[in-house]
């Protein structure tokens, strides 16, 4: 199967910017062939959103520009957001196929050291992103983590292990992190610790 990892820059609070680089990418994933199509966490706000989270007016616009692309995105295609929902903000992963959703994950790990201060804004999940999609003309269980769920040792839960135990045939972890040099080398190390 041919996948696509579209990493897009997005710009913190520019929707409309950031709907047009999530549409070009698409687009062109598509032309390649691409039967999954992945974008970063928040692509759609920009990471990290902060105190523009608190105005209703941002949320509206984000809950307008997410089913907008939803129904764009023909191929199976997960891209980050944010949704809001009975006075709690969540940060969310979306699954879309076909014009609609076919399901949502919500992060259930949020970090809150050095740059990060997620819990502040965010309501965790709580349970495990198993989706069955057909791709490639098989059916599949997709696993979806977002960002900080990958890096689940720390932490009580263990995000990782629920997906390998409820049996999904590949992991996709979006992310949006601050980069530095040697960052892609010290991830690479970790997914490989994080498989074995």
């Amino acid at each position: 199967m041919i996948i696509a990892l579209c990493q897009v820059n997005p710009t913190v609070g520019a929707f409309e910017h950031n709907r047009r680089k999530i549409l070009q990418a698409y687009d062109a994933a598509v032309e390649k062939g691409a039967e999954l199509i992945v974008f970063p966490e928040l692509v759609v706000t920009g990471y990290p959103p902060q105190d523009l989270l608190y105005d209703p007016a941002f949320l509206d616009t984000c809950r307008s520009v997410n089913e907008h692309l939803i129904t764009h995105f023909q191929r199976t295609t997960i891209f980050g957001s944010v949704e809001s929902e009975n006075d709690k903000i969540f940060n969310r992963a979306v699954l879309a196929k076909g014009g609609v959703r076919i399901g949502t994950y919500t992060k259930r790990l949020l970090p809150t050291y050095d740059v990060f201060d997620e819990d502040r804004y965010f309501t965790p999940g709580t349970t495990p992103g198993v989706f069955k999609v057909n791709l490639a003309g098989q059916t599949v269980n997709i696993g979806v983590e977002i960002c900080e769920d990958l890096w689940d040792e720390d932490y009580p839960v263990n995000v990782t292990a629920d997906l390998a135990t409820a049996g999904v045939d590949f992991i996709v972890n979006i992310s949006a992190s601050p980069f530095h040099e040697g960052r892609r080398e010290d991830r690479a190390e970790y997914i490989r610790h994080r498989v074995r």
